[in-house]
């Protein structure tokens, strides 16, 4: 819809012939959706993975959702939504001004409820909130790709260059 093309990749944890297609795939991409889990949040190999993938990269579009707060204990979810927000503002973020670059989503509570048309179970899931975010971000992405893909370009010039001037020494 609206000339957008998600592809669902494996996660960054799993084996190396997967671990290269997601890489392959993640310097294409205009949009970066990284769904984590809220009772594994922000995992130190998930923040390497992170680094290593996106920030040297110069990949800055990124959204984060976080998925099951539904079963972290209600005292422990301020302290939880907390962390996720400290994490996700530290990361280098082009998403447009005024955009949250994290959500929250409660997957399989958002299922059950668009199956049974319960827009109260919706909202309360976070997916509604999720969804109409992202079609304003996808709208205003599709606007400025070249501002969103120069920065990549423009790392992996200078990541060839430095690879050239060693190998010519």
């Amino acid at each position: 819809k609206n000339n957008v093309e998600l592809v669902d990749l494996p996660g960054t944890n799993d084996m190396k012939e997967q671990t290269a297609l997601v890489r392959e795939q993640l310097l294409k991409a205009d949009l970066i959706i990284q769904v984590l889990n809220a009772r594994q949040l922000f995992t130190l190999n998930e923040r390497e993975s992170l680094r290593e993938y996106l920030v040297e990269k110069g990949i800055k579009t990124v959204l984060f959702v976080v998925n099951f707060i539904n079963e972290i204990e209600p005292e422990d979810i301020n302290s939880l939504w907390g962390r996720a927000c400290s994490i996700a503002n530290n990361f280098p973020s082009n998403i447009p001004r005024g955009m949250s670059n994290l959500y929250r989503v409660d997957a399989l509570p958002a299922l059950r409820a668009r199956v049974k048309s319960d827009r109260y179970g919706l909202n309360n899931s976070g997916i509604i909130n999720f969804e109409e975010s992202l079609q304003k971000i996808v709208n205003i992405q599709q606007q400025r790709i070249v501002e969103t893909r120069l920065p990549r370009l423009e790392v992996i010039i200078y990541q060839v260059r430095a690879k050239l001037e060693r190998k010519a020494v």
